[in-house]
């Protein structure tokens, strides 16, 4: 079970960060437009 939560949290972590980082580089796209 805590292995289990881990993957999880580490899952969700990194989900959050591409999503930051799409963000970020949707923004740099549209100043660079």
């Amino acid at each position: 079970m805590v292995i289990a939560g881990l993957t999880i949290g580490y899952y969700m972590a990194y989900y959050a960060g591409i999503q930051i980082h799409h963000r970020r580089f949707k923004r740099m796209g549209q100043a660079a437009a």
